[in-house]
């Protein structure tokens, strides 16, 4: 009903879905009202009104985003690395192979906001959230949605 009432209706849908719920069962769901959900995205102008969690619990903030190209050569990786190391904190990135993954590698924690609906499990020590139900494939316009919640 909360959902609902915060206009969060397809994700209310999910949530009555059982064989979306018996799928994610290593899936946590967090509404716009959990404490868990994280602190800095409540203050966008249009948050998602619920997040699926995988992994590691949501780390507090700050965090320091960190994405970049999938195909680049060992140099950009050494450097992403590096940037992350002495960052010294919490890294947000897309998740992607190459310079998003490299991130997350040299981070204390890493977060990895995902284009797609959550499945399989993320990299030992690493949050993985998505504004995406379940079972929701990877589209372009999901990964420029996604982007503002990184960006």
């Amino acid at each position: 009903d909360e959902l609902r009432r915060i206009g969060a209706v397809a994700e209310a849908l999910c949530l009555e879905d059982d064989r979306l719920l018996a799928e994610a069962a290593e899936i946590r769901f967090l509404a716009f009202c959990d404490p868990e959900y994280p602190q800095g995205w409540r203050r966008l102008d249009r948050p998602p009104g619920a997040l699926w969690l995988a992994g590691d619990d949501v780390p507090p903030g700050p965090w320091t985003g960190g994405v970049g190209s999938r195909r680049v050569d060992d140099g950009v990786l050494v450097w992403c690395r590096a940037v992350a190391s002495i960052s010294g904190g919490t890294i947000v990135s897309g998740g992607a192979p190459g310079c998003d993954l490299a991130f997350g590698e040299a981070a204390v924690r890493a977060v990895h906001v995902l284009a797609r609906g959550l499945s399989g499990d993320p990299p030992e020590g690493a949050t993985w959230l998505s504004p995406f139900a379940p079972g929701a494939e990877f589209a372009a316009a999901a990964a420029m949605a996604r982007n503002r919640l990184i960006y």
